[in-house]
């Protein structure tokens, strides 16, 4: 019983550890989606060009340096 319930004690804290990171995800999705045009948006990343690939790439790179820097300053 005792692995159980460390089990959900661990996957529950690693829910609302990520939590406030899902509902920032979703605010900035919707508002890329209120501001800027679809079109736009797969004419920048969209397609199967090797600049489409790297500046997609380079989007992932820059939201995993954010969320480096943010973890490590909660310790």
């Amino acid at each position: 019983m005792e692995p159980l319930l460390a089990f959900i004690s661990a996957t529950l804290g690693l829910a609302l550890d990520a939590a406030p990171w899902l509902l920032l995800g979703l605010l900035l999705a919707g508002l890329l989606k209120a501001f800027l045009s679809e079109a736009w948006m797969v004419r920048w990343v969209g397609g199967e060009s090797l600049g489409a690939g790297v500046r997609a790439a380079l989007v992932v790179l820059v939201l995993l340096a954010l969320a480096g820097l943010a973890r490590r300053r909660r310790g």
